[in-house]
């Protein structure tokens, strides 16, 4: 290859076809020229060094030629699409080779590269790429105008305004929307039926069966109060230990909770148990089952279930005589927990 290069050495989209080479750079030819003396293609960069030096034609040998402008040709080469040579930069234009010169011109305001560097026109000194070169002269350049500067903050100030407006509209719609939630929440709660609280009452179906039977009865679970212990009664009507075959037992059952995190333990409060009298036909107070008179190895936390309370609860033949209604076949003795003392 010549040393000497005056050709397009640009980067084509396509291959240029070898008739528009030029046969001493072996570029693509620029401003193309034809030679008199064998009908050759020269660049003029080319061709013109030739004839400035009295050179004879490069191919043909002939020392006497002249040269002029091949215009079909030039046309031919400037349809010729290239990419934009600062495509490595991020530029992704392409386009006929003619119209390059305008695309990289950084004073046309149409179809220009923006990454060919501009002076900025308040001559602060500095050269910016043209897609920037906009945002230093009215926002950054020391030089730029006091009404530039005004501007530039105005419209900052609305950008600020615009973005306090939407992080405001934000937040209202997250209100409205924790509102709802926690209106649904409430809905829910409310709609949950409550957990049943003292005073409780439970009946012993069929008592003398249950006697006969030596069935161990217990009561559904209650609360000692909202969010309190969760509780539950335990009869034994043939009766439990020393009470056995004598008496009716009943012991308090401390249980497992939903709301066991929160509260204290062990549990020592008292539980009063009442019963409904059938000769009196009025409820009638029994006992006390206290919590802070149980031994330490029958003391309940949160982790166990323990109970406390009396074998010998009530004697069998008073249970009859006073407090069981017979209902035909059936008898029932009907107790209450009235309520429940916490320490």
């Amino acid at each position: 290859m010549a040393t000497f290069s005056g050709g397009y050495d640009n980067d084509f989209v396509d291959q240029p076809p070898k008739s528009l080479e030029c046969s001493i750079c072996l570029l693509t030819l620029r401003d193309p020229m034809v030679i008199s003396c064998c009908g050759s293609h020269f660049c003029e960069p080319c061709i013109g060094r030739i004839n400035t030096n009295r050179k004879p034609c490069p191919l043909c040998n002939s020392p006497d030629f002249t040269t002029f402008l091949h215009k079909g040709v030039a046309r031919e080469v400037n349809a010729l699409r290239v990419y934009c040579p600062k495509k490595a930069q991020g530029c992704d234009w392409q386009g006929e080779l003619g119209q390059m010169d305008h695309h990289l011109n950084p004073t046309a305001n149409y179809r220009v590269c923006g990454f060919v560097m501009v002076d900025c026109k308040y001559k602060c000194g500095g050269s910016f790429e043209r897609r920037v070169i906009d945002s230093h002269e009215t926002d950054d350049c020391a030089k730029r105008p006091i009404e530039v500067q005004v501007a530039f903050l105005a419209r900052r100030l609305e950008m600020l305004a615009t973005e306090n407006r939407e992080i405001r509209t934000k937040f209202e719609a997250e209100i409205i929307s924790l509102k709802a939630e926690n209106t649904s929440l409430k809905q829910e709660i409310e709609a949950r039926p409550l957990p049943p609280v003292p005073p409780f009452y439970f009946t012993i179906l069929n008592y003398e069966q249950s006697k006969k039977d030596n069935c161990l009865i217990t009561s559904p679970p209650f609360y000692s109060h909202l969010k309190g212990y969760k509780m539950r009664l335990q009869t034994f009507p043939n009766g439990d230990r020393t009470g056995q075959n004598t008496h009716l037992s009943l012991f308090v059952l401390i249980m497992r909770g939903e709301f066991d995190d929160t509260l204290q333990w062990p549990f020592t409060g008292r539980v009063t148990i009442d019963m409904y009298s059938e000769n009196l036909k009025q409820w009638t107070p029994i006992t006390v089952v206290d919590f802070k008179d149980s031994p330490v190895d029958r003391k309940c936390d949160r982790l166990t279930n323990g109970s406390w309370g009396y074998p010998q609860f009530l004697p069998q033949d008073q249970v009859a005589a006073e407090y069981m209604l017979k209902d035909g076949t059936y008898s029932h003795v009907r107790l209450r927990v009235n309520y429940v003392e916490l320490y």
